[in-house]
């Protein structure tokens, strides 16, 4: 048995080397243990996305396209995704192409990290000028890495919102001239050709960059409906199902993104009214977030469903509503003990010691008690591990 055993050790070893010396003929290529790697993310203030997209954070050297109707959440979630980037001392890079966004709304969502040196903006005038801005910023993130400025694992973030108002100066009066035929398709197909060259052609020169700068992206873009996809099947019992869309600017950005979200708004939070026939009181909203599709998780026949949550000022601050995530996810993971559903409200639950009649009541006590809330936000990310997140195949 010993002398088995010792020869195929030998063997084995014999083996080995002569692959190492095979291998010494392909001089200048790098193993590939040093060129394929784990897939690096930064943690966001979104519990459930960070469980949802299974590698805990928004991905790094990436691009992540975003879209949704209007008005449900899409930048919302978008400066939840830049908050998160700052928090950690992370350079954001925000071209706001809508020129939309408004002080307010930023310090709302941003908080104490609305007045961070790290977070730069610009309203740009030309798609040129995007191109050069970003390739800069990401260039310069990259630069302060290796000259010790930053700490070592800093990744800028780089925001555009929205990819179609972005246009190419020598395409400018083109565009003008065909939007006077807006009534004309072929005039209308022309412009949404020219502007899809040009993402197409930015998402190659994005790719590398985003990967060797260590630097990732989030696109918005619009949604529009898509004429030649089935209609949707409607369900008994249910609203009637929101038509079909499809993502504007182009393929390229469709497949060149890693991570394709949907925002949309799945309810509104509120408490019934105290008598029959009353009006609800309304405490926020439930945005859905449907990772439509991952390249660095899932499967593609798959879609995963995540939720966020904003309030309006009635039961706590306005901005996020980040107990309420928490409080959301803990029920569904089986961190906290009892409760029905945070939309409702309703049910007694539990938690170390603590108990509330129902959602609203564990929200309203957890979100004025910090530790609390960081010790039951470690309580619920230490399940991700065990416990799968939500996916629905393609008919729901």
């Amino acid at each position: 048995m010993r002398r088995r055993v010792h020869t195929k050790r030998a063997a084995q070893t014999q083996q080995m080397n002569d692959l190492h010396a095979v291998a010494a003929a392909f001089t200048g290529f790098r193993p590939a243990g040093e060129v394929f790697l784990k897939v690096k993310a930064v943690p966001t203030i979104f519990p459930d996305f960070d469980h949802g997209v299974r590698v805990g954070g928004l991905p790094t050297e990436r691009i992540a396209l975003v879209h949704g109707p209007s008005g449900e959440g899409k930048t919302m979630f978008t400066l939840g995704l830049v908050r998160s980037f700052l928090t950690v001392g992370n350079p954001v890079f925000f071209v706001d192409a809508e020129r939309t966004l408004e002080r307010g709304f930023i310090r709302l969502t941003l908080q104490d990290q609305a007045d961070s040196p790290l977070f730069m903006g610009a309203r740009p005038t030309s798609y040129e000028q995007t191109r050069v801005d970003v390739r800069t910023f990401c260039n310069r993130v990259a630069e302060l890495r290796k000259r010790g400025k930053v700490h070592p694992d800093a990744c800028g973030l780089v925001v555009v919102d929205s990819i179609r108002k972005l246009v190419p100066k020598d395409q400018w009066e083109k565009l003008l001239e065909l939007a006077k035929n807006a009534k004309d398709e072929k005039a209308r197909d022309r412009a949404n050709q020219h502007k899809a060259q040009m993402n197409a052609a930015w998402c190659d020169e994005l790719i590398p960059l985003l990967e060797q700068t260590g630097c990732t992206m989030v696109i918005i873009a619009r949604e529009i409906e898509d004429a030649d996809a089935p209609p949707p099947r409607a369900m008994p019992g249910r609203p009637p199902p929101r038509k079909r869309t499809k993502t504007g600017g182009g393929s390229a950005l469709y497949y060149d993104a890693s991570l394709d979200l949907e925002i949309t708004r799945a309810a509104y939070v509120q408490k019934p009214g105290k008598t029959e026939g009353s009006r609800p009181v309304v405490y926020g909203e439930r945005h859905r977030v449907t990772i439509k599709k991952s390249k660095v998780s899932g499967k593609e026949d798959k879609v995963t469903i995540c939720h966020f949550h904003s309030s309006n000022g009635k039961l706590v601050p306005e901005g996020f509503d980040h107990a309420r995530d928490l409080v959301d996810l803990g029920v569904r993971l089986g961190v906290i003990k009892g409760g029905k559903s945070t939309k409702g409200g309703g049910g007694w639950m539990q938690w170390q010691g603590r108990k509330w009649n129902g959602a609203h009541a564990a929200v309203a006590a957890l979100t004025k008690d910090a530790p609390a809330l960081a010790k039951l936000e470690s309580a619920v990310r230490a399940k991700f591990a065990s416990a799968s997140p939500v996916d629905l195949d393609t008919e729901g």
